[in-house]
């Protein structure tokens, strides 16, 4: 244990952006419990990814960021936390995290904002890198004397969940067409192509999504018992809940997808190789998920030459 860790009873984990990069940032709680048992880790982030993150047992609370707090500072004082990382960088918490008093604030250099406020900085590139993000988020650990880079074999250990059995015999098949421009999207009608494929081979299909997603593609697809249209209906805790019971899901770079690998259930990831946004950066990391690229092709389009075929092909594999 670092020496500094040491002198910390109580540290904020702020990550105010999507679930997806909320679930890949637990790892990095995971640790920080593994070398410090008895430090409180408070997350900090939007509320509407609190229910995945508490399930958590490393998350001993949730403090939720709302871009109309009146008195950010006064949020995070009350905390009382005597360290901060700003995992995801907000001008507005790193001012306030300095103005609220706490010690030890960790940032990366690349901000103004955080050159600024932070006084315990860190030099590196997230875009240009080679790493996974829930590798890159322990270079954070550097500002608190922790030089450690974990093999993404070790991130899977470090979730704090409880995992399901990932060779659950359920033959209800999940699909996640949206991503809410977050990642370059398969098309709809690949999707279609690739249900009546599942449908033929005896699964069900559930199909995922906000409702604004569900209104731009329902029609494209025709539901019966076997295609379900879940779109619109779901809290995140009942989607979580459906994750955790299905055969798996299969979807771009999105939320759900990490949800999945998380709790060990099939996850099969549909990516283009382009940086900032290729696999090596953002896959789903779990021992039951899987990664399909486009072959020999490098522009965002090509992701559509992934053919429904090859995504049965991989289904059929990961069941066998």
């Amino acid at each position: 244990m670092s020496k500094l860790l040491n002198k910390i009873s109580s540290i904020i984990i702020s990550r105010t952006d999507s679930i997806g990069d909320s679930v890949l940032t637990l790892p990095l709680c995971g640790y920080i419990k593994s070398i410090n048992p008895k430090i409180k880790i408070i997350y900090l982030g939007k509320a509407y990814v609190a229910d995945v993150i508490k399930a958590s047992r490393h998350i001993d609370d949730f403090a939720v960021f709302s871009e109309d707090d009146k008195d950010l500072t006064a949020t995070l004082k009350s905390l009382k936390a005597d360290a901060i990382i700003h995992v995801f960088p907000r001008k507005e918490i790193a001012i306030a995290a300095k103005e609220a008093g706490i010690k030890y604030r960790v940032g990366t250099t690349g901000r103004v904002f955080h050159l600024l406020n932070c006084n315990k900085p860190v030099h590196f590139s997230r875009k240009r890198s080679e790493f996974h993000e829930a590798q890159l988020n322990f270079k954070l650990l550097k500002g608190l004397g922790i030089n450690h880079h974990p093999k993404l074999s070790e991130l899977t250990k470090l979730y704090g969940v409880k995992q399901v059995d990932g060779l659950i015999k359920s033959k209800h098949v999940l699909i996640h067409p949206g991503s809410k421009g977050s990642a370059v999207e398969w098309s709809i009608s690949n999707f279609v192509g690739l249900s009546d494929k599942l449908i033929k081979a005896g699964y069900t299909v559930g199909v995922t999504g906000t409702e604004e997603e569900g209104a731009g593609f329902r029609d494209a697809f025709n539901f019966n018992d076997s295609l379900v249209d879940h779109t619109g209906k779901l809290s995140l805790l009942e989607l979580v809940d459906l994750i955790k019971n299905s055969w798996g899901i299969i979807a771009c770079s999105t939320g759900p997808l990490h949800i999945a690998a998380m709790y060990n259930v099939n996850a099969i990831g549909l990516f283009v190789d382009i940086k900032p946004i290729h696999p090596g950066r953002w896959q789903p990391v779990g021992s039951r998920a899987l990664v399909l690229t486009p072959k020999n092709v490098d522009n965002r389009l090509a992701i559509n030459t992934i053919s429904p075929l090859r995504v049965m092909n991989a289904v059929e594999k990961m069941t066998a």
